[in-house]
């Protein structure tokens, strides 16, 4: 397929400042896109604001046919969400995923979801509940879970890790090979906790 034209501005920088934090990032050969990594470190922000502790978990799903819309990637999220939800109880989920083509014919997606830290703490189950989730909407989907597939941030030393580990998702290669209609990533719009005013009494 050919290529979509992409206007989106392309860093080959080793580092991202967001939000006067400085980030190293993998930003290897291809570089990276700083608006698809800001909206990435932006929702991590967020769940780091309600949860303090957040469970990071990435992952790669495949599949063996092109499809030149997003369809199956938000059934599986909103599908994997209500499977999430009912096994422990996390009805708010932050993620992003990104749509890449390379060599092959069809597209394959990386995905990572924010969770809060109390409530998860290792990836085992979870991983088994992605895999039996995408593999339910189509019997040859399958997942690969990459080594030290999660990350649990709790400071500043953690949470930059994550970024780095994170970064990779925004790679300017395998991008834009897709129908105009088809996005190349997504990320979800969870929004901080806004503080009650305090309360003023008169006398």
């Amino acid at each position: 397929m050919k290529q979509t034209k992409n206007r989106k501005y392309r860093s080959t920088a080793d580092t991202i400042t967001h939000q006067g934090c400085q980030y190293a990032i993998n930003a290897k050969k291809s570089g990276i896109y700083p608006q698809q990594l800001h909206a990435i470190i932006e929702q991590l922000d967020v769940c780091i604001a309600k949860w303090r502790r957040v469970f990071v978990l990435r992952v790669d799903l495949h599949q063996t046919h092109y499809t030149d819309n997003s369809r199956m990637i938000t059934r599986f999220r909103k599908n994997l969400s209500r499977r999430i939800d009912r096994h422990y109880g996390i009805t708010e989920i932050g993620y992003t995923w990104v749509r890449e083509q390379e060599k092959a014919k069809h597209q394959h997606y990386h995905l990572a979801l924010f969770l809060d830290g109390d409530r998860i703490r290792h990836s085992a189950t979870l991983n088994k509940i992605i895999s039996d989730t995408w593999s339910s909407l189509k019997t040859d989907n399958t997942v690969h879970h990459p080594a030290h597939c999660y990350h649990y941030v709790n400071d500043d030393q953690t949470k930059a890790a994550a970024v780095f580990r994170l970064s990779y998702l925004a790679k300017a290669r395998g991008k834009g090979y897709r129908p105009p209609q088809a996005k190349d990533y997504s990320t979800s719009r969870l929004r901080a906790r806004q503080k009650k005013p305090r309360e003023l009494t008169y006398h």
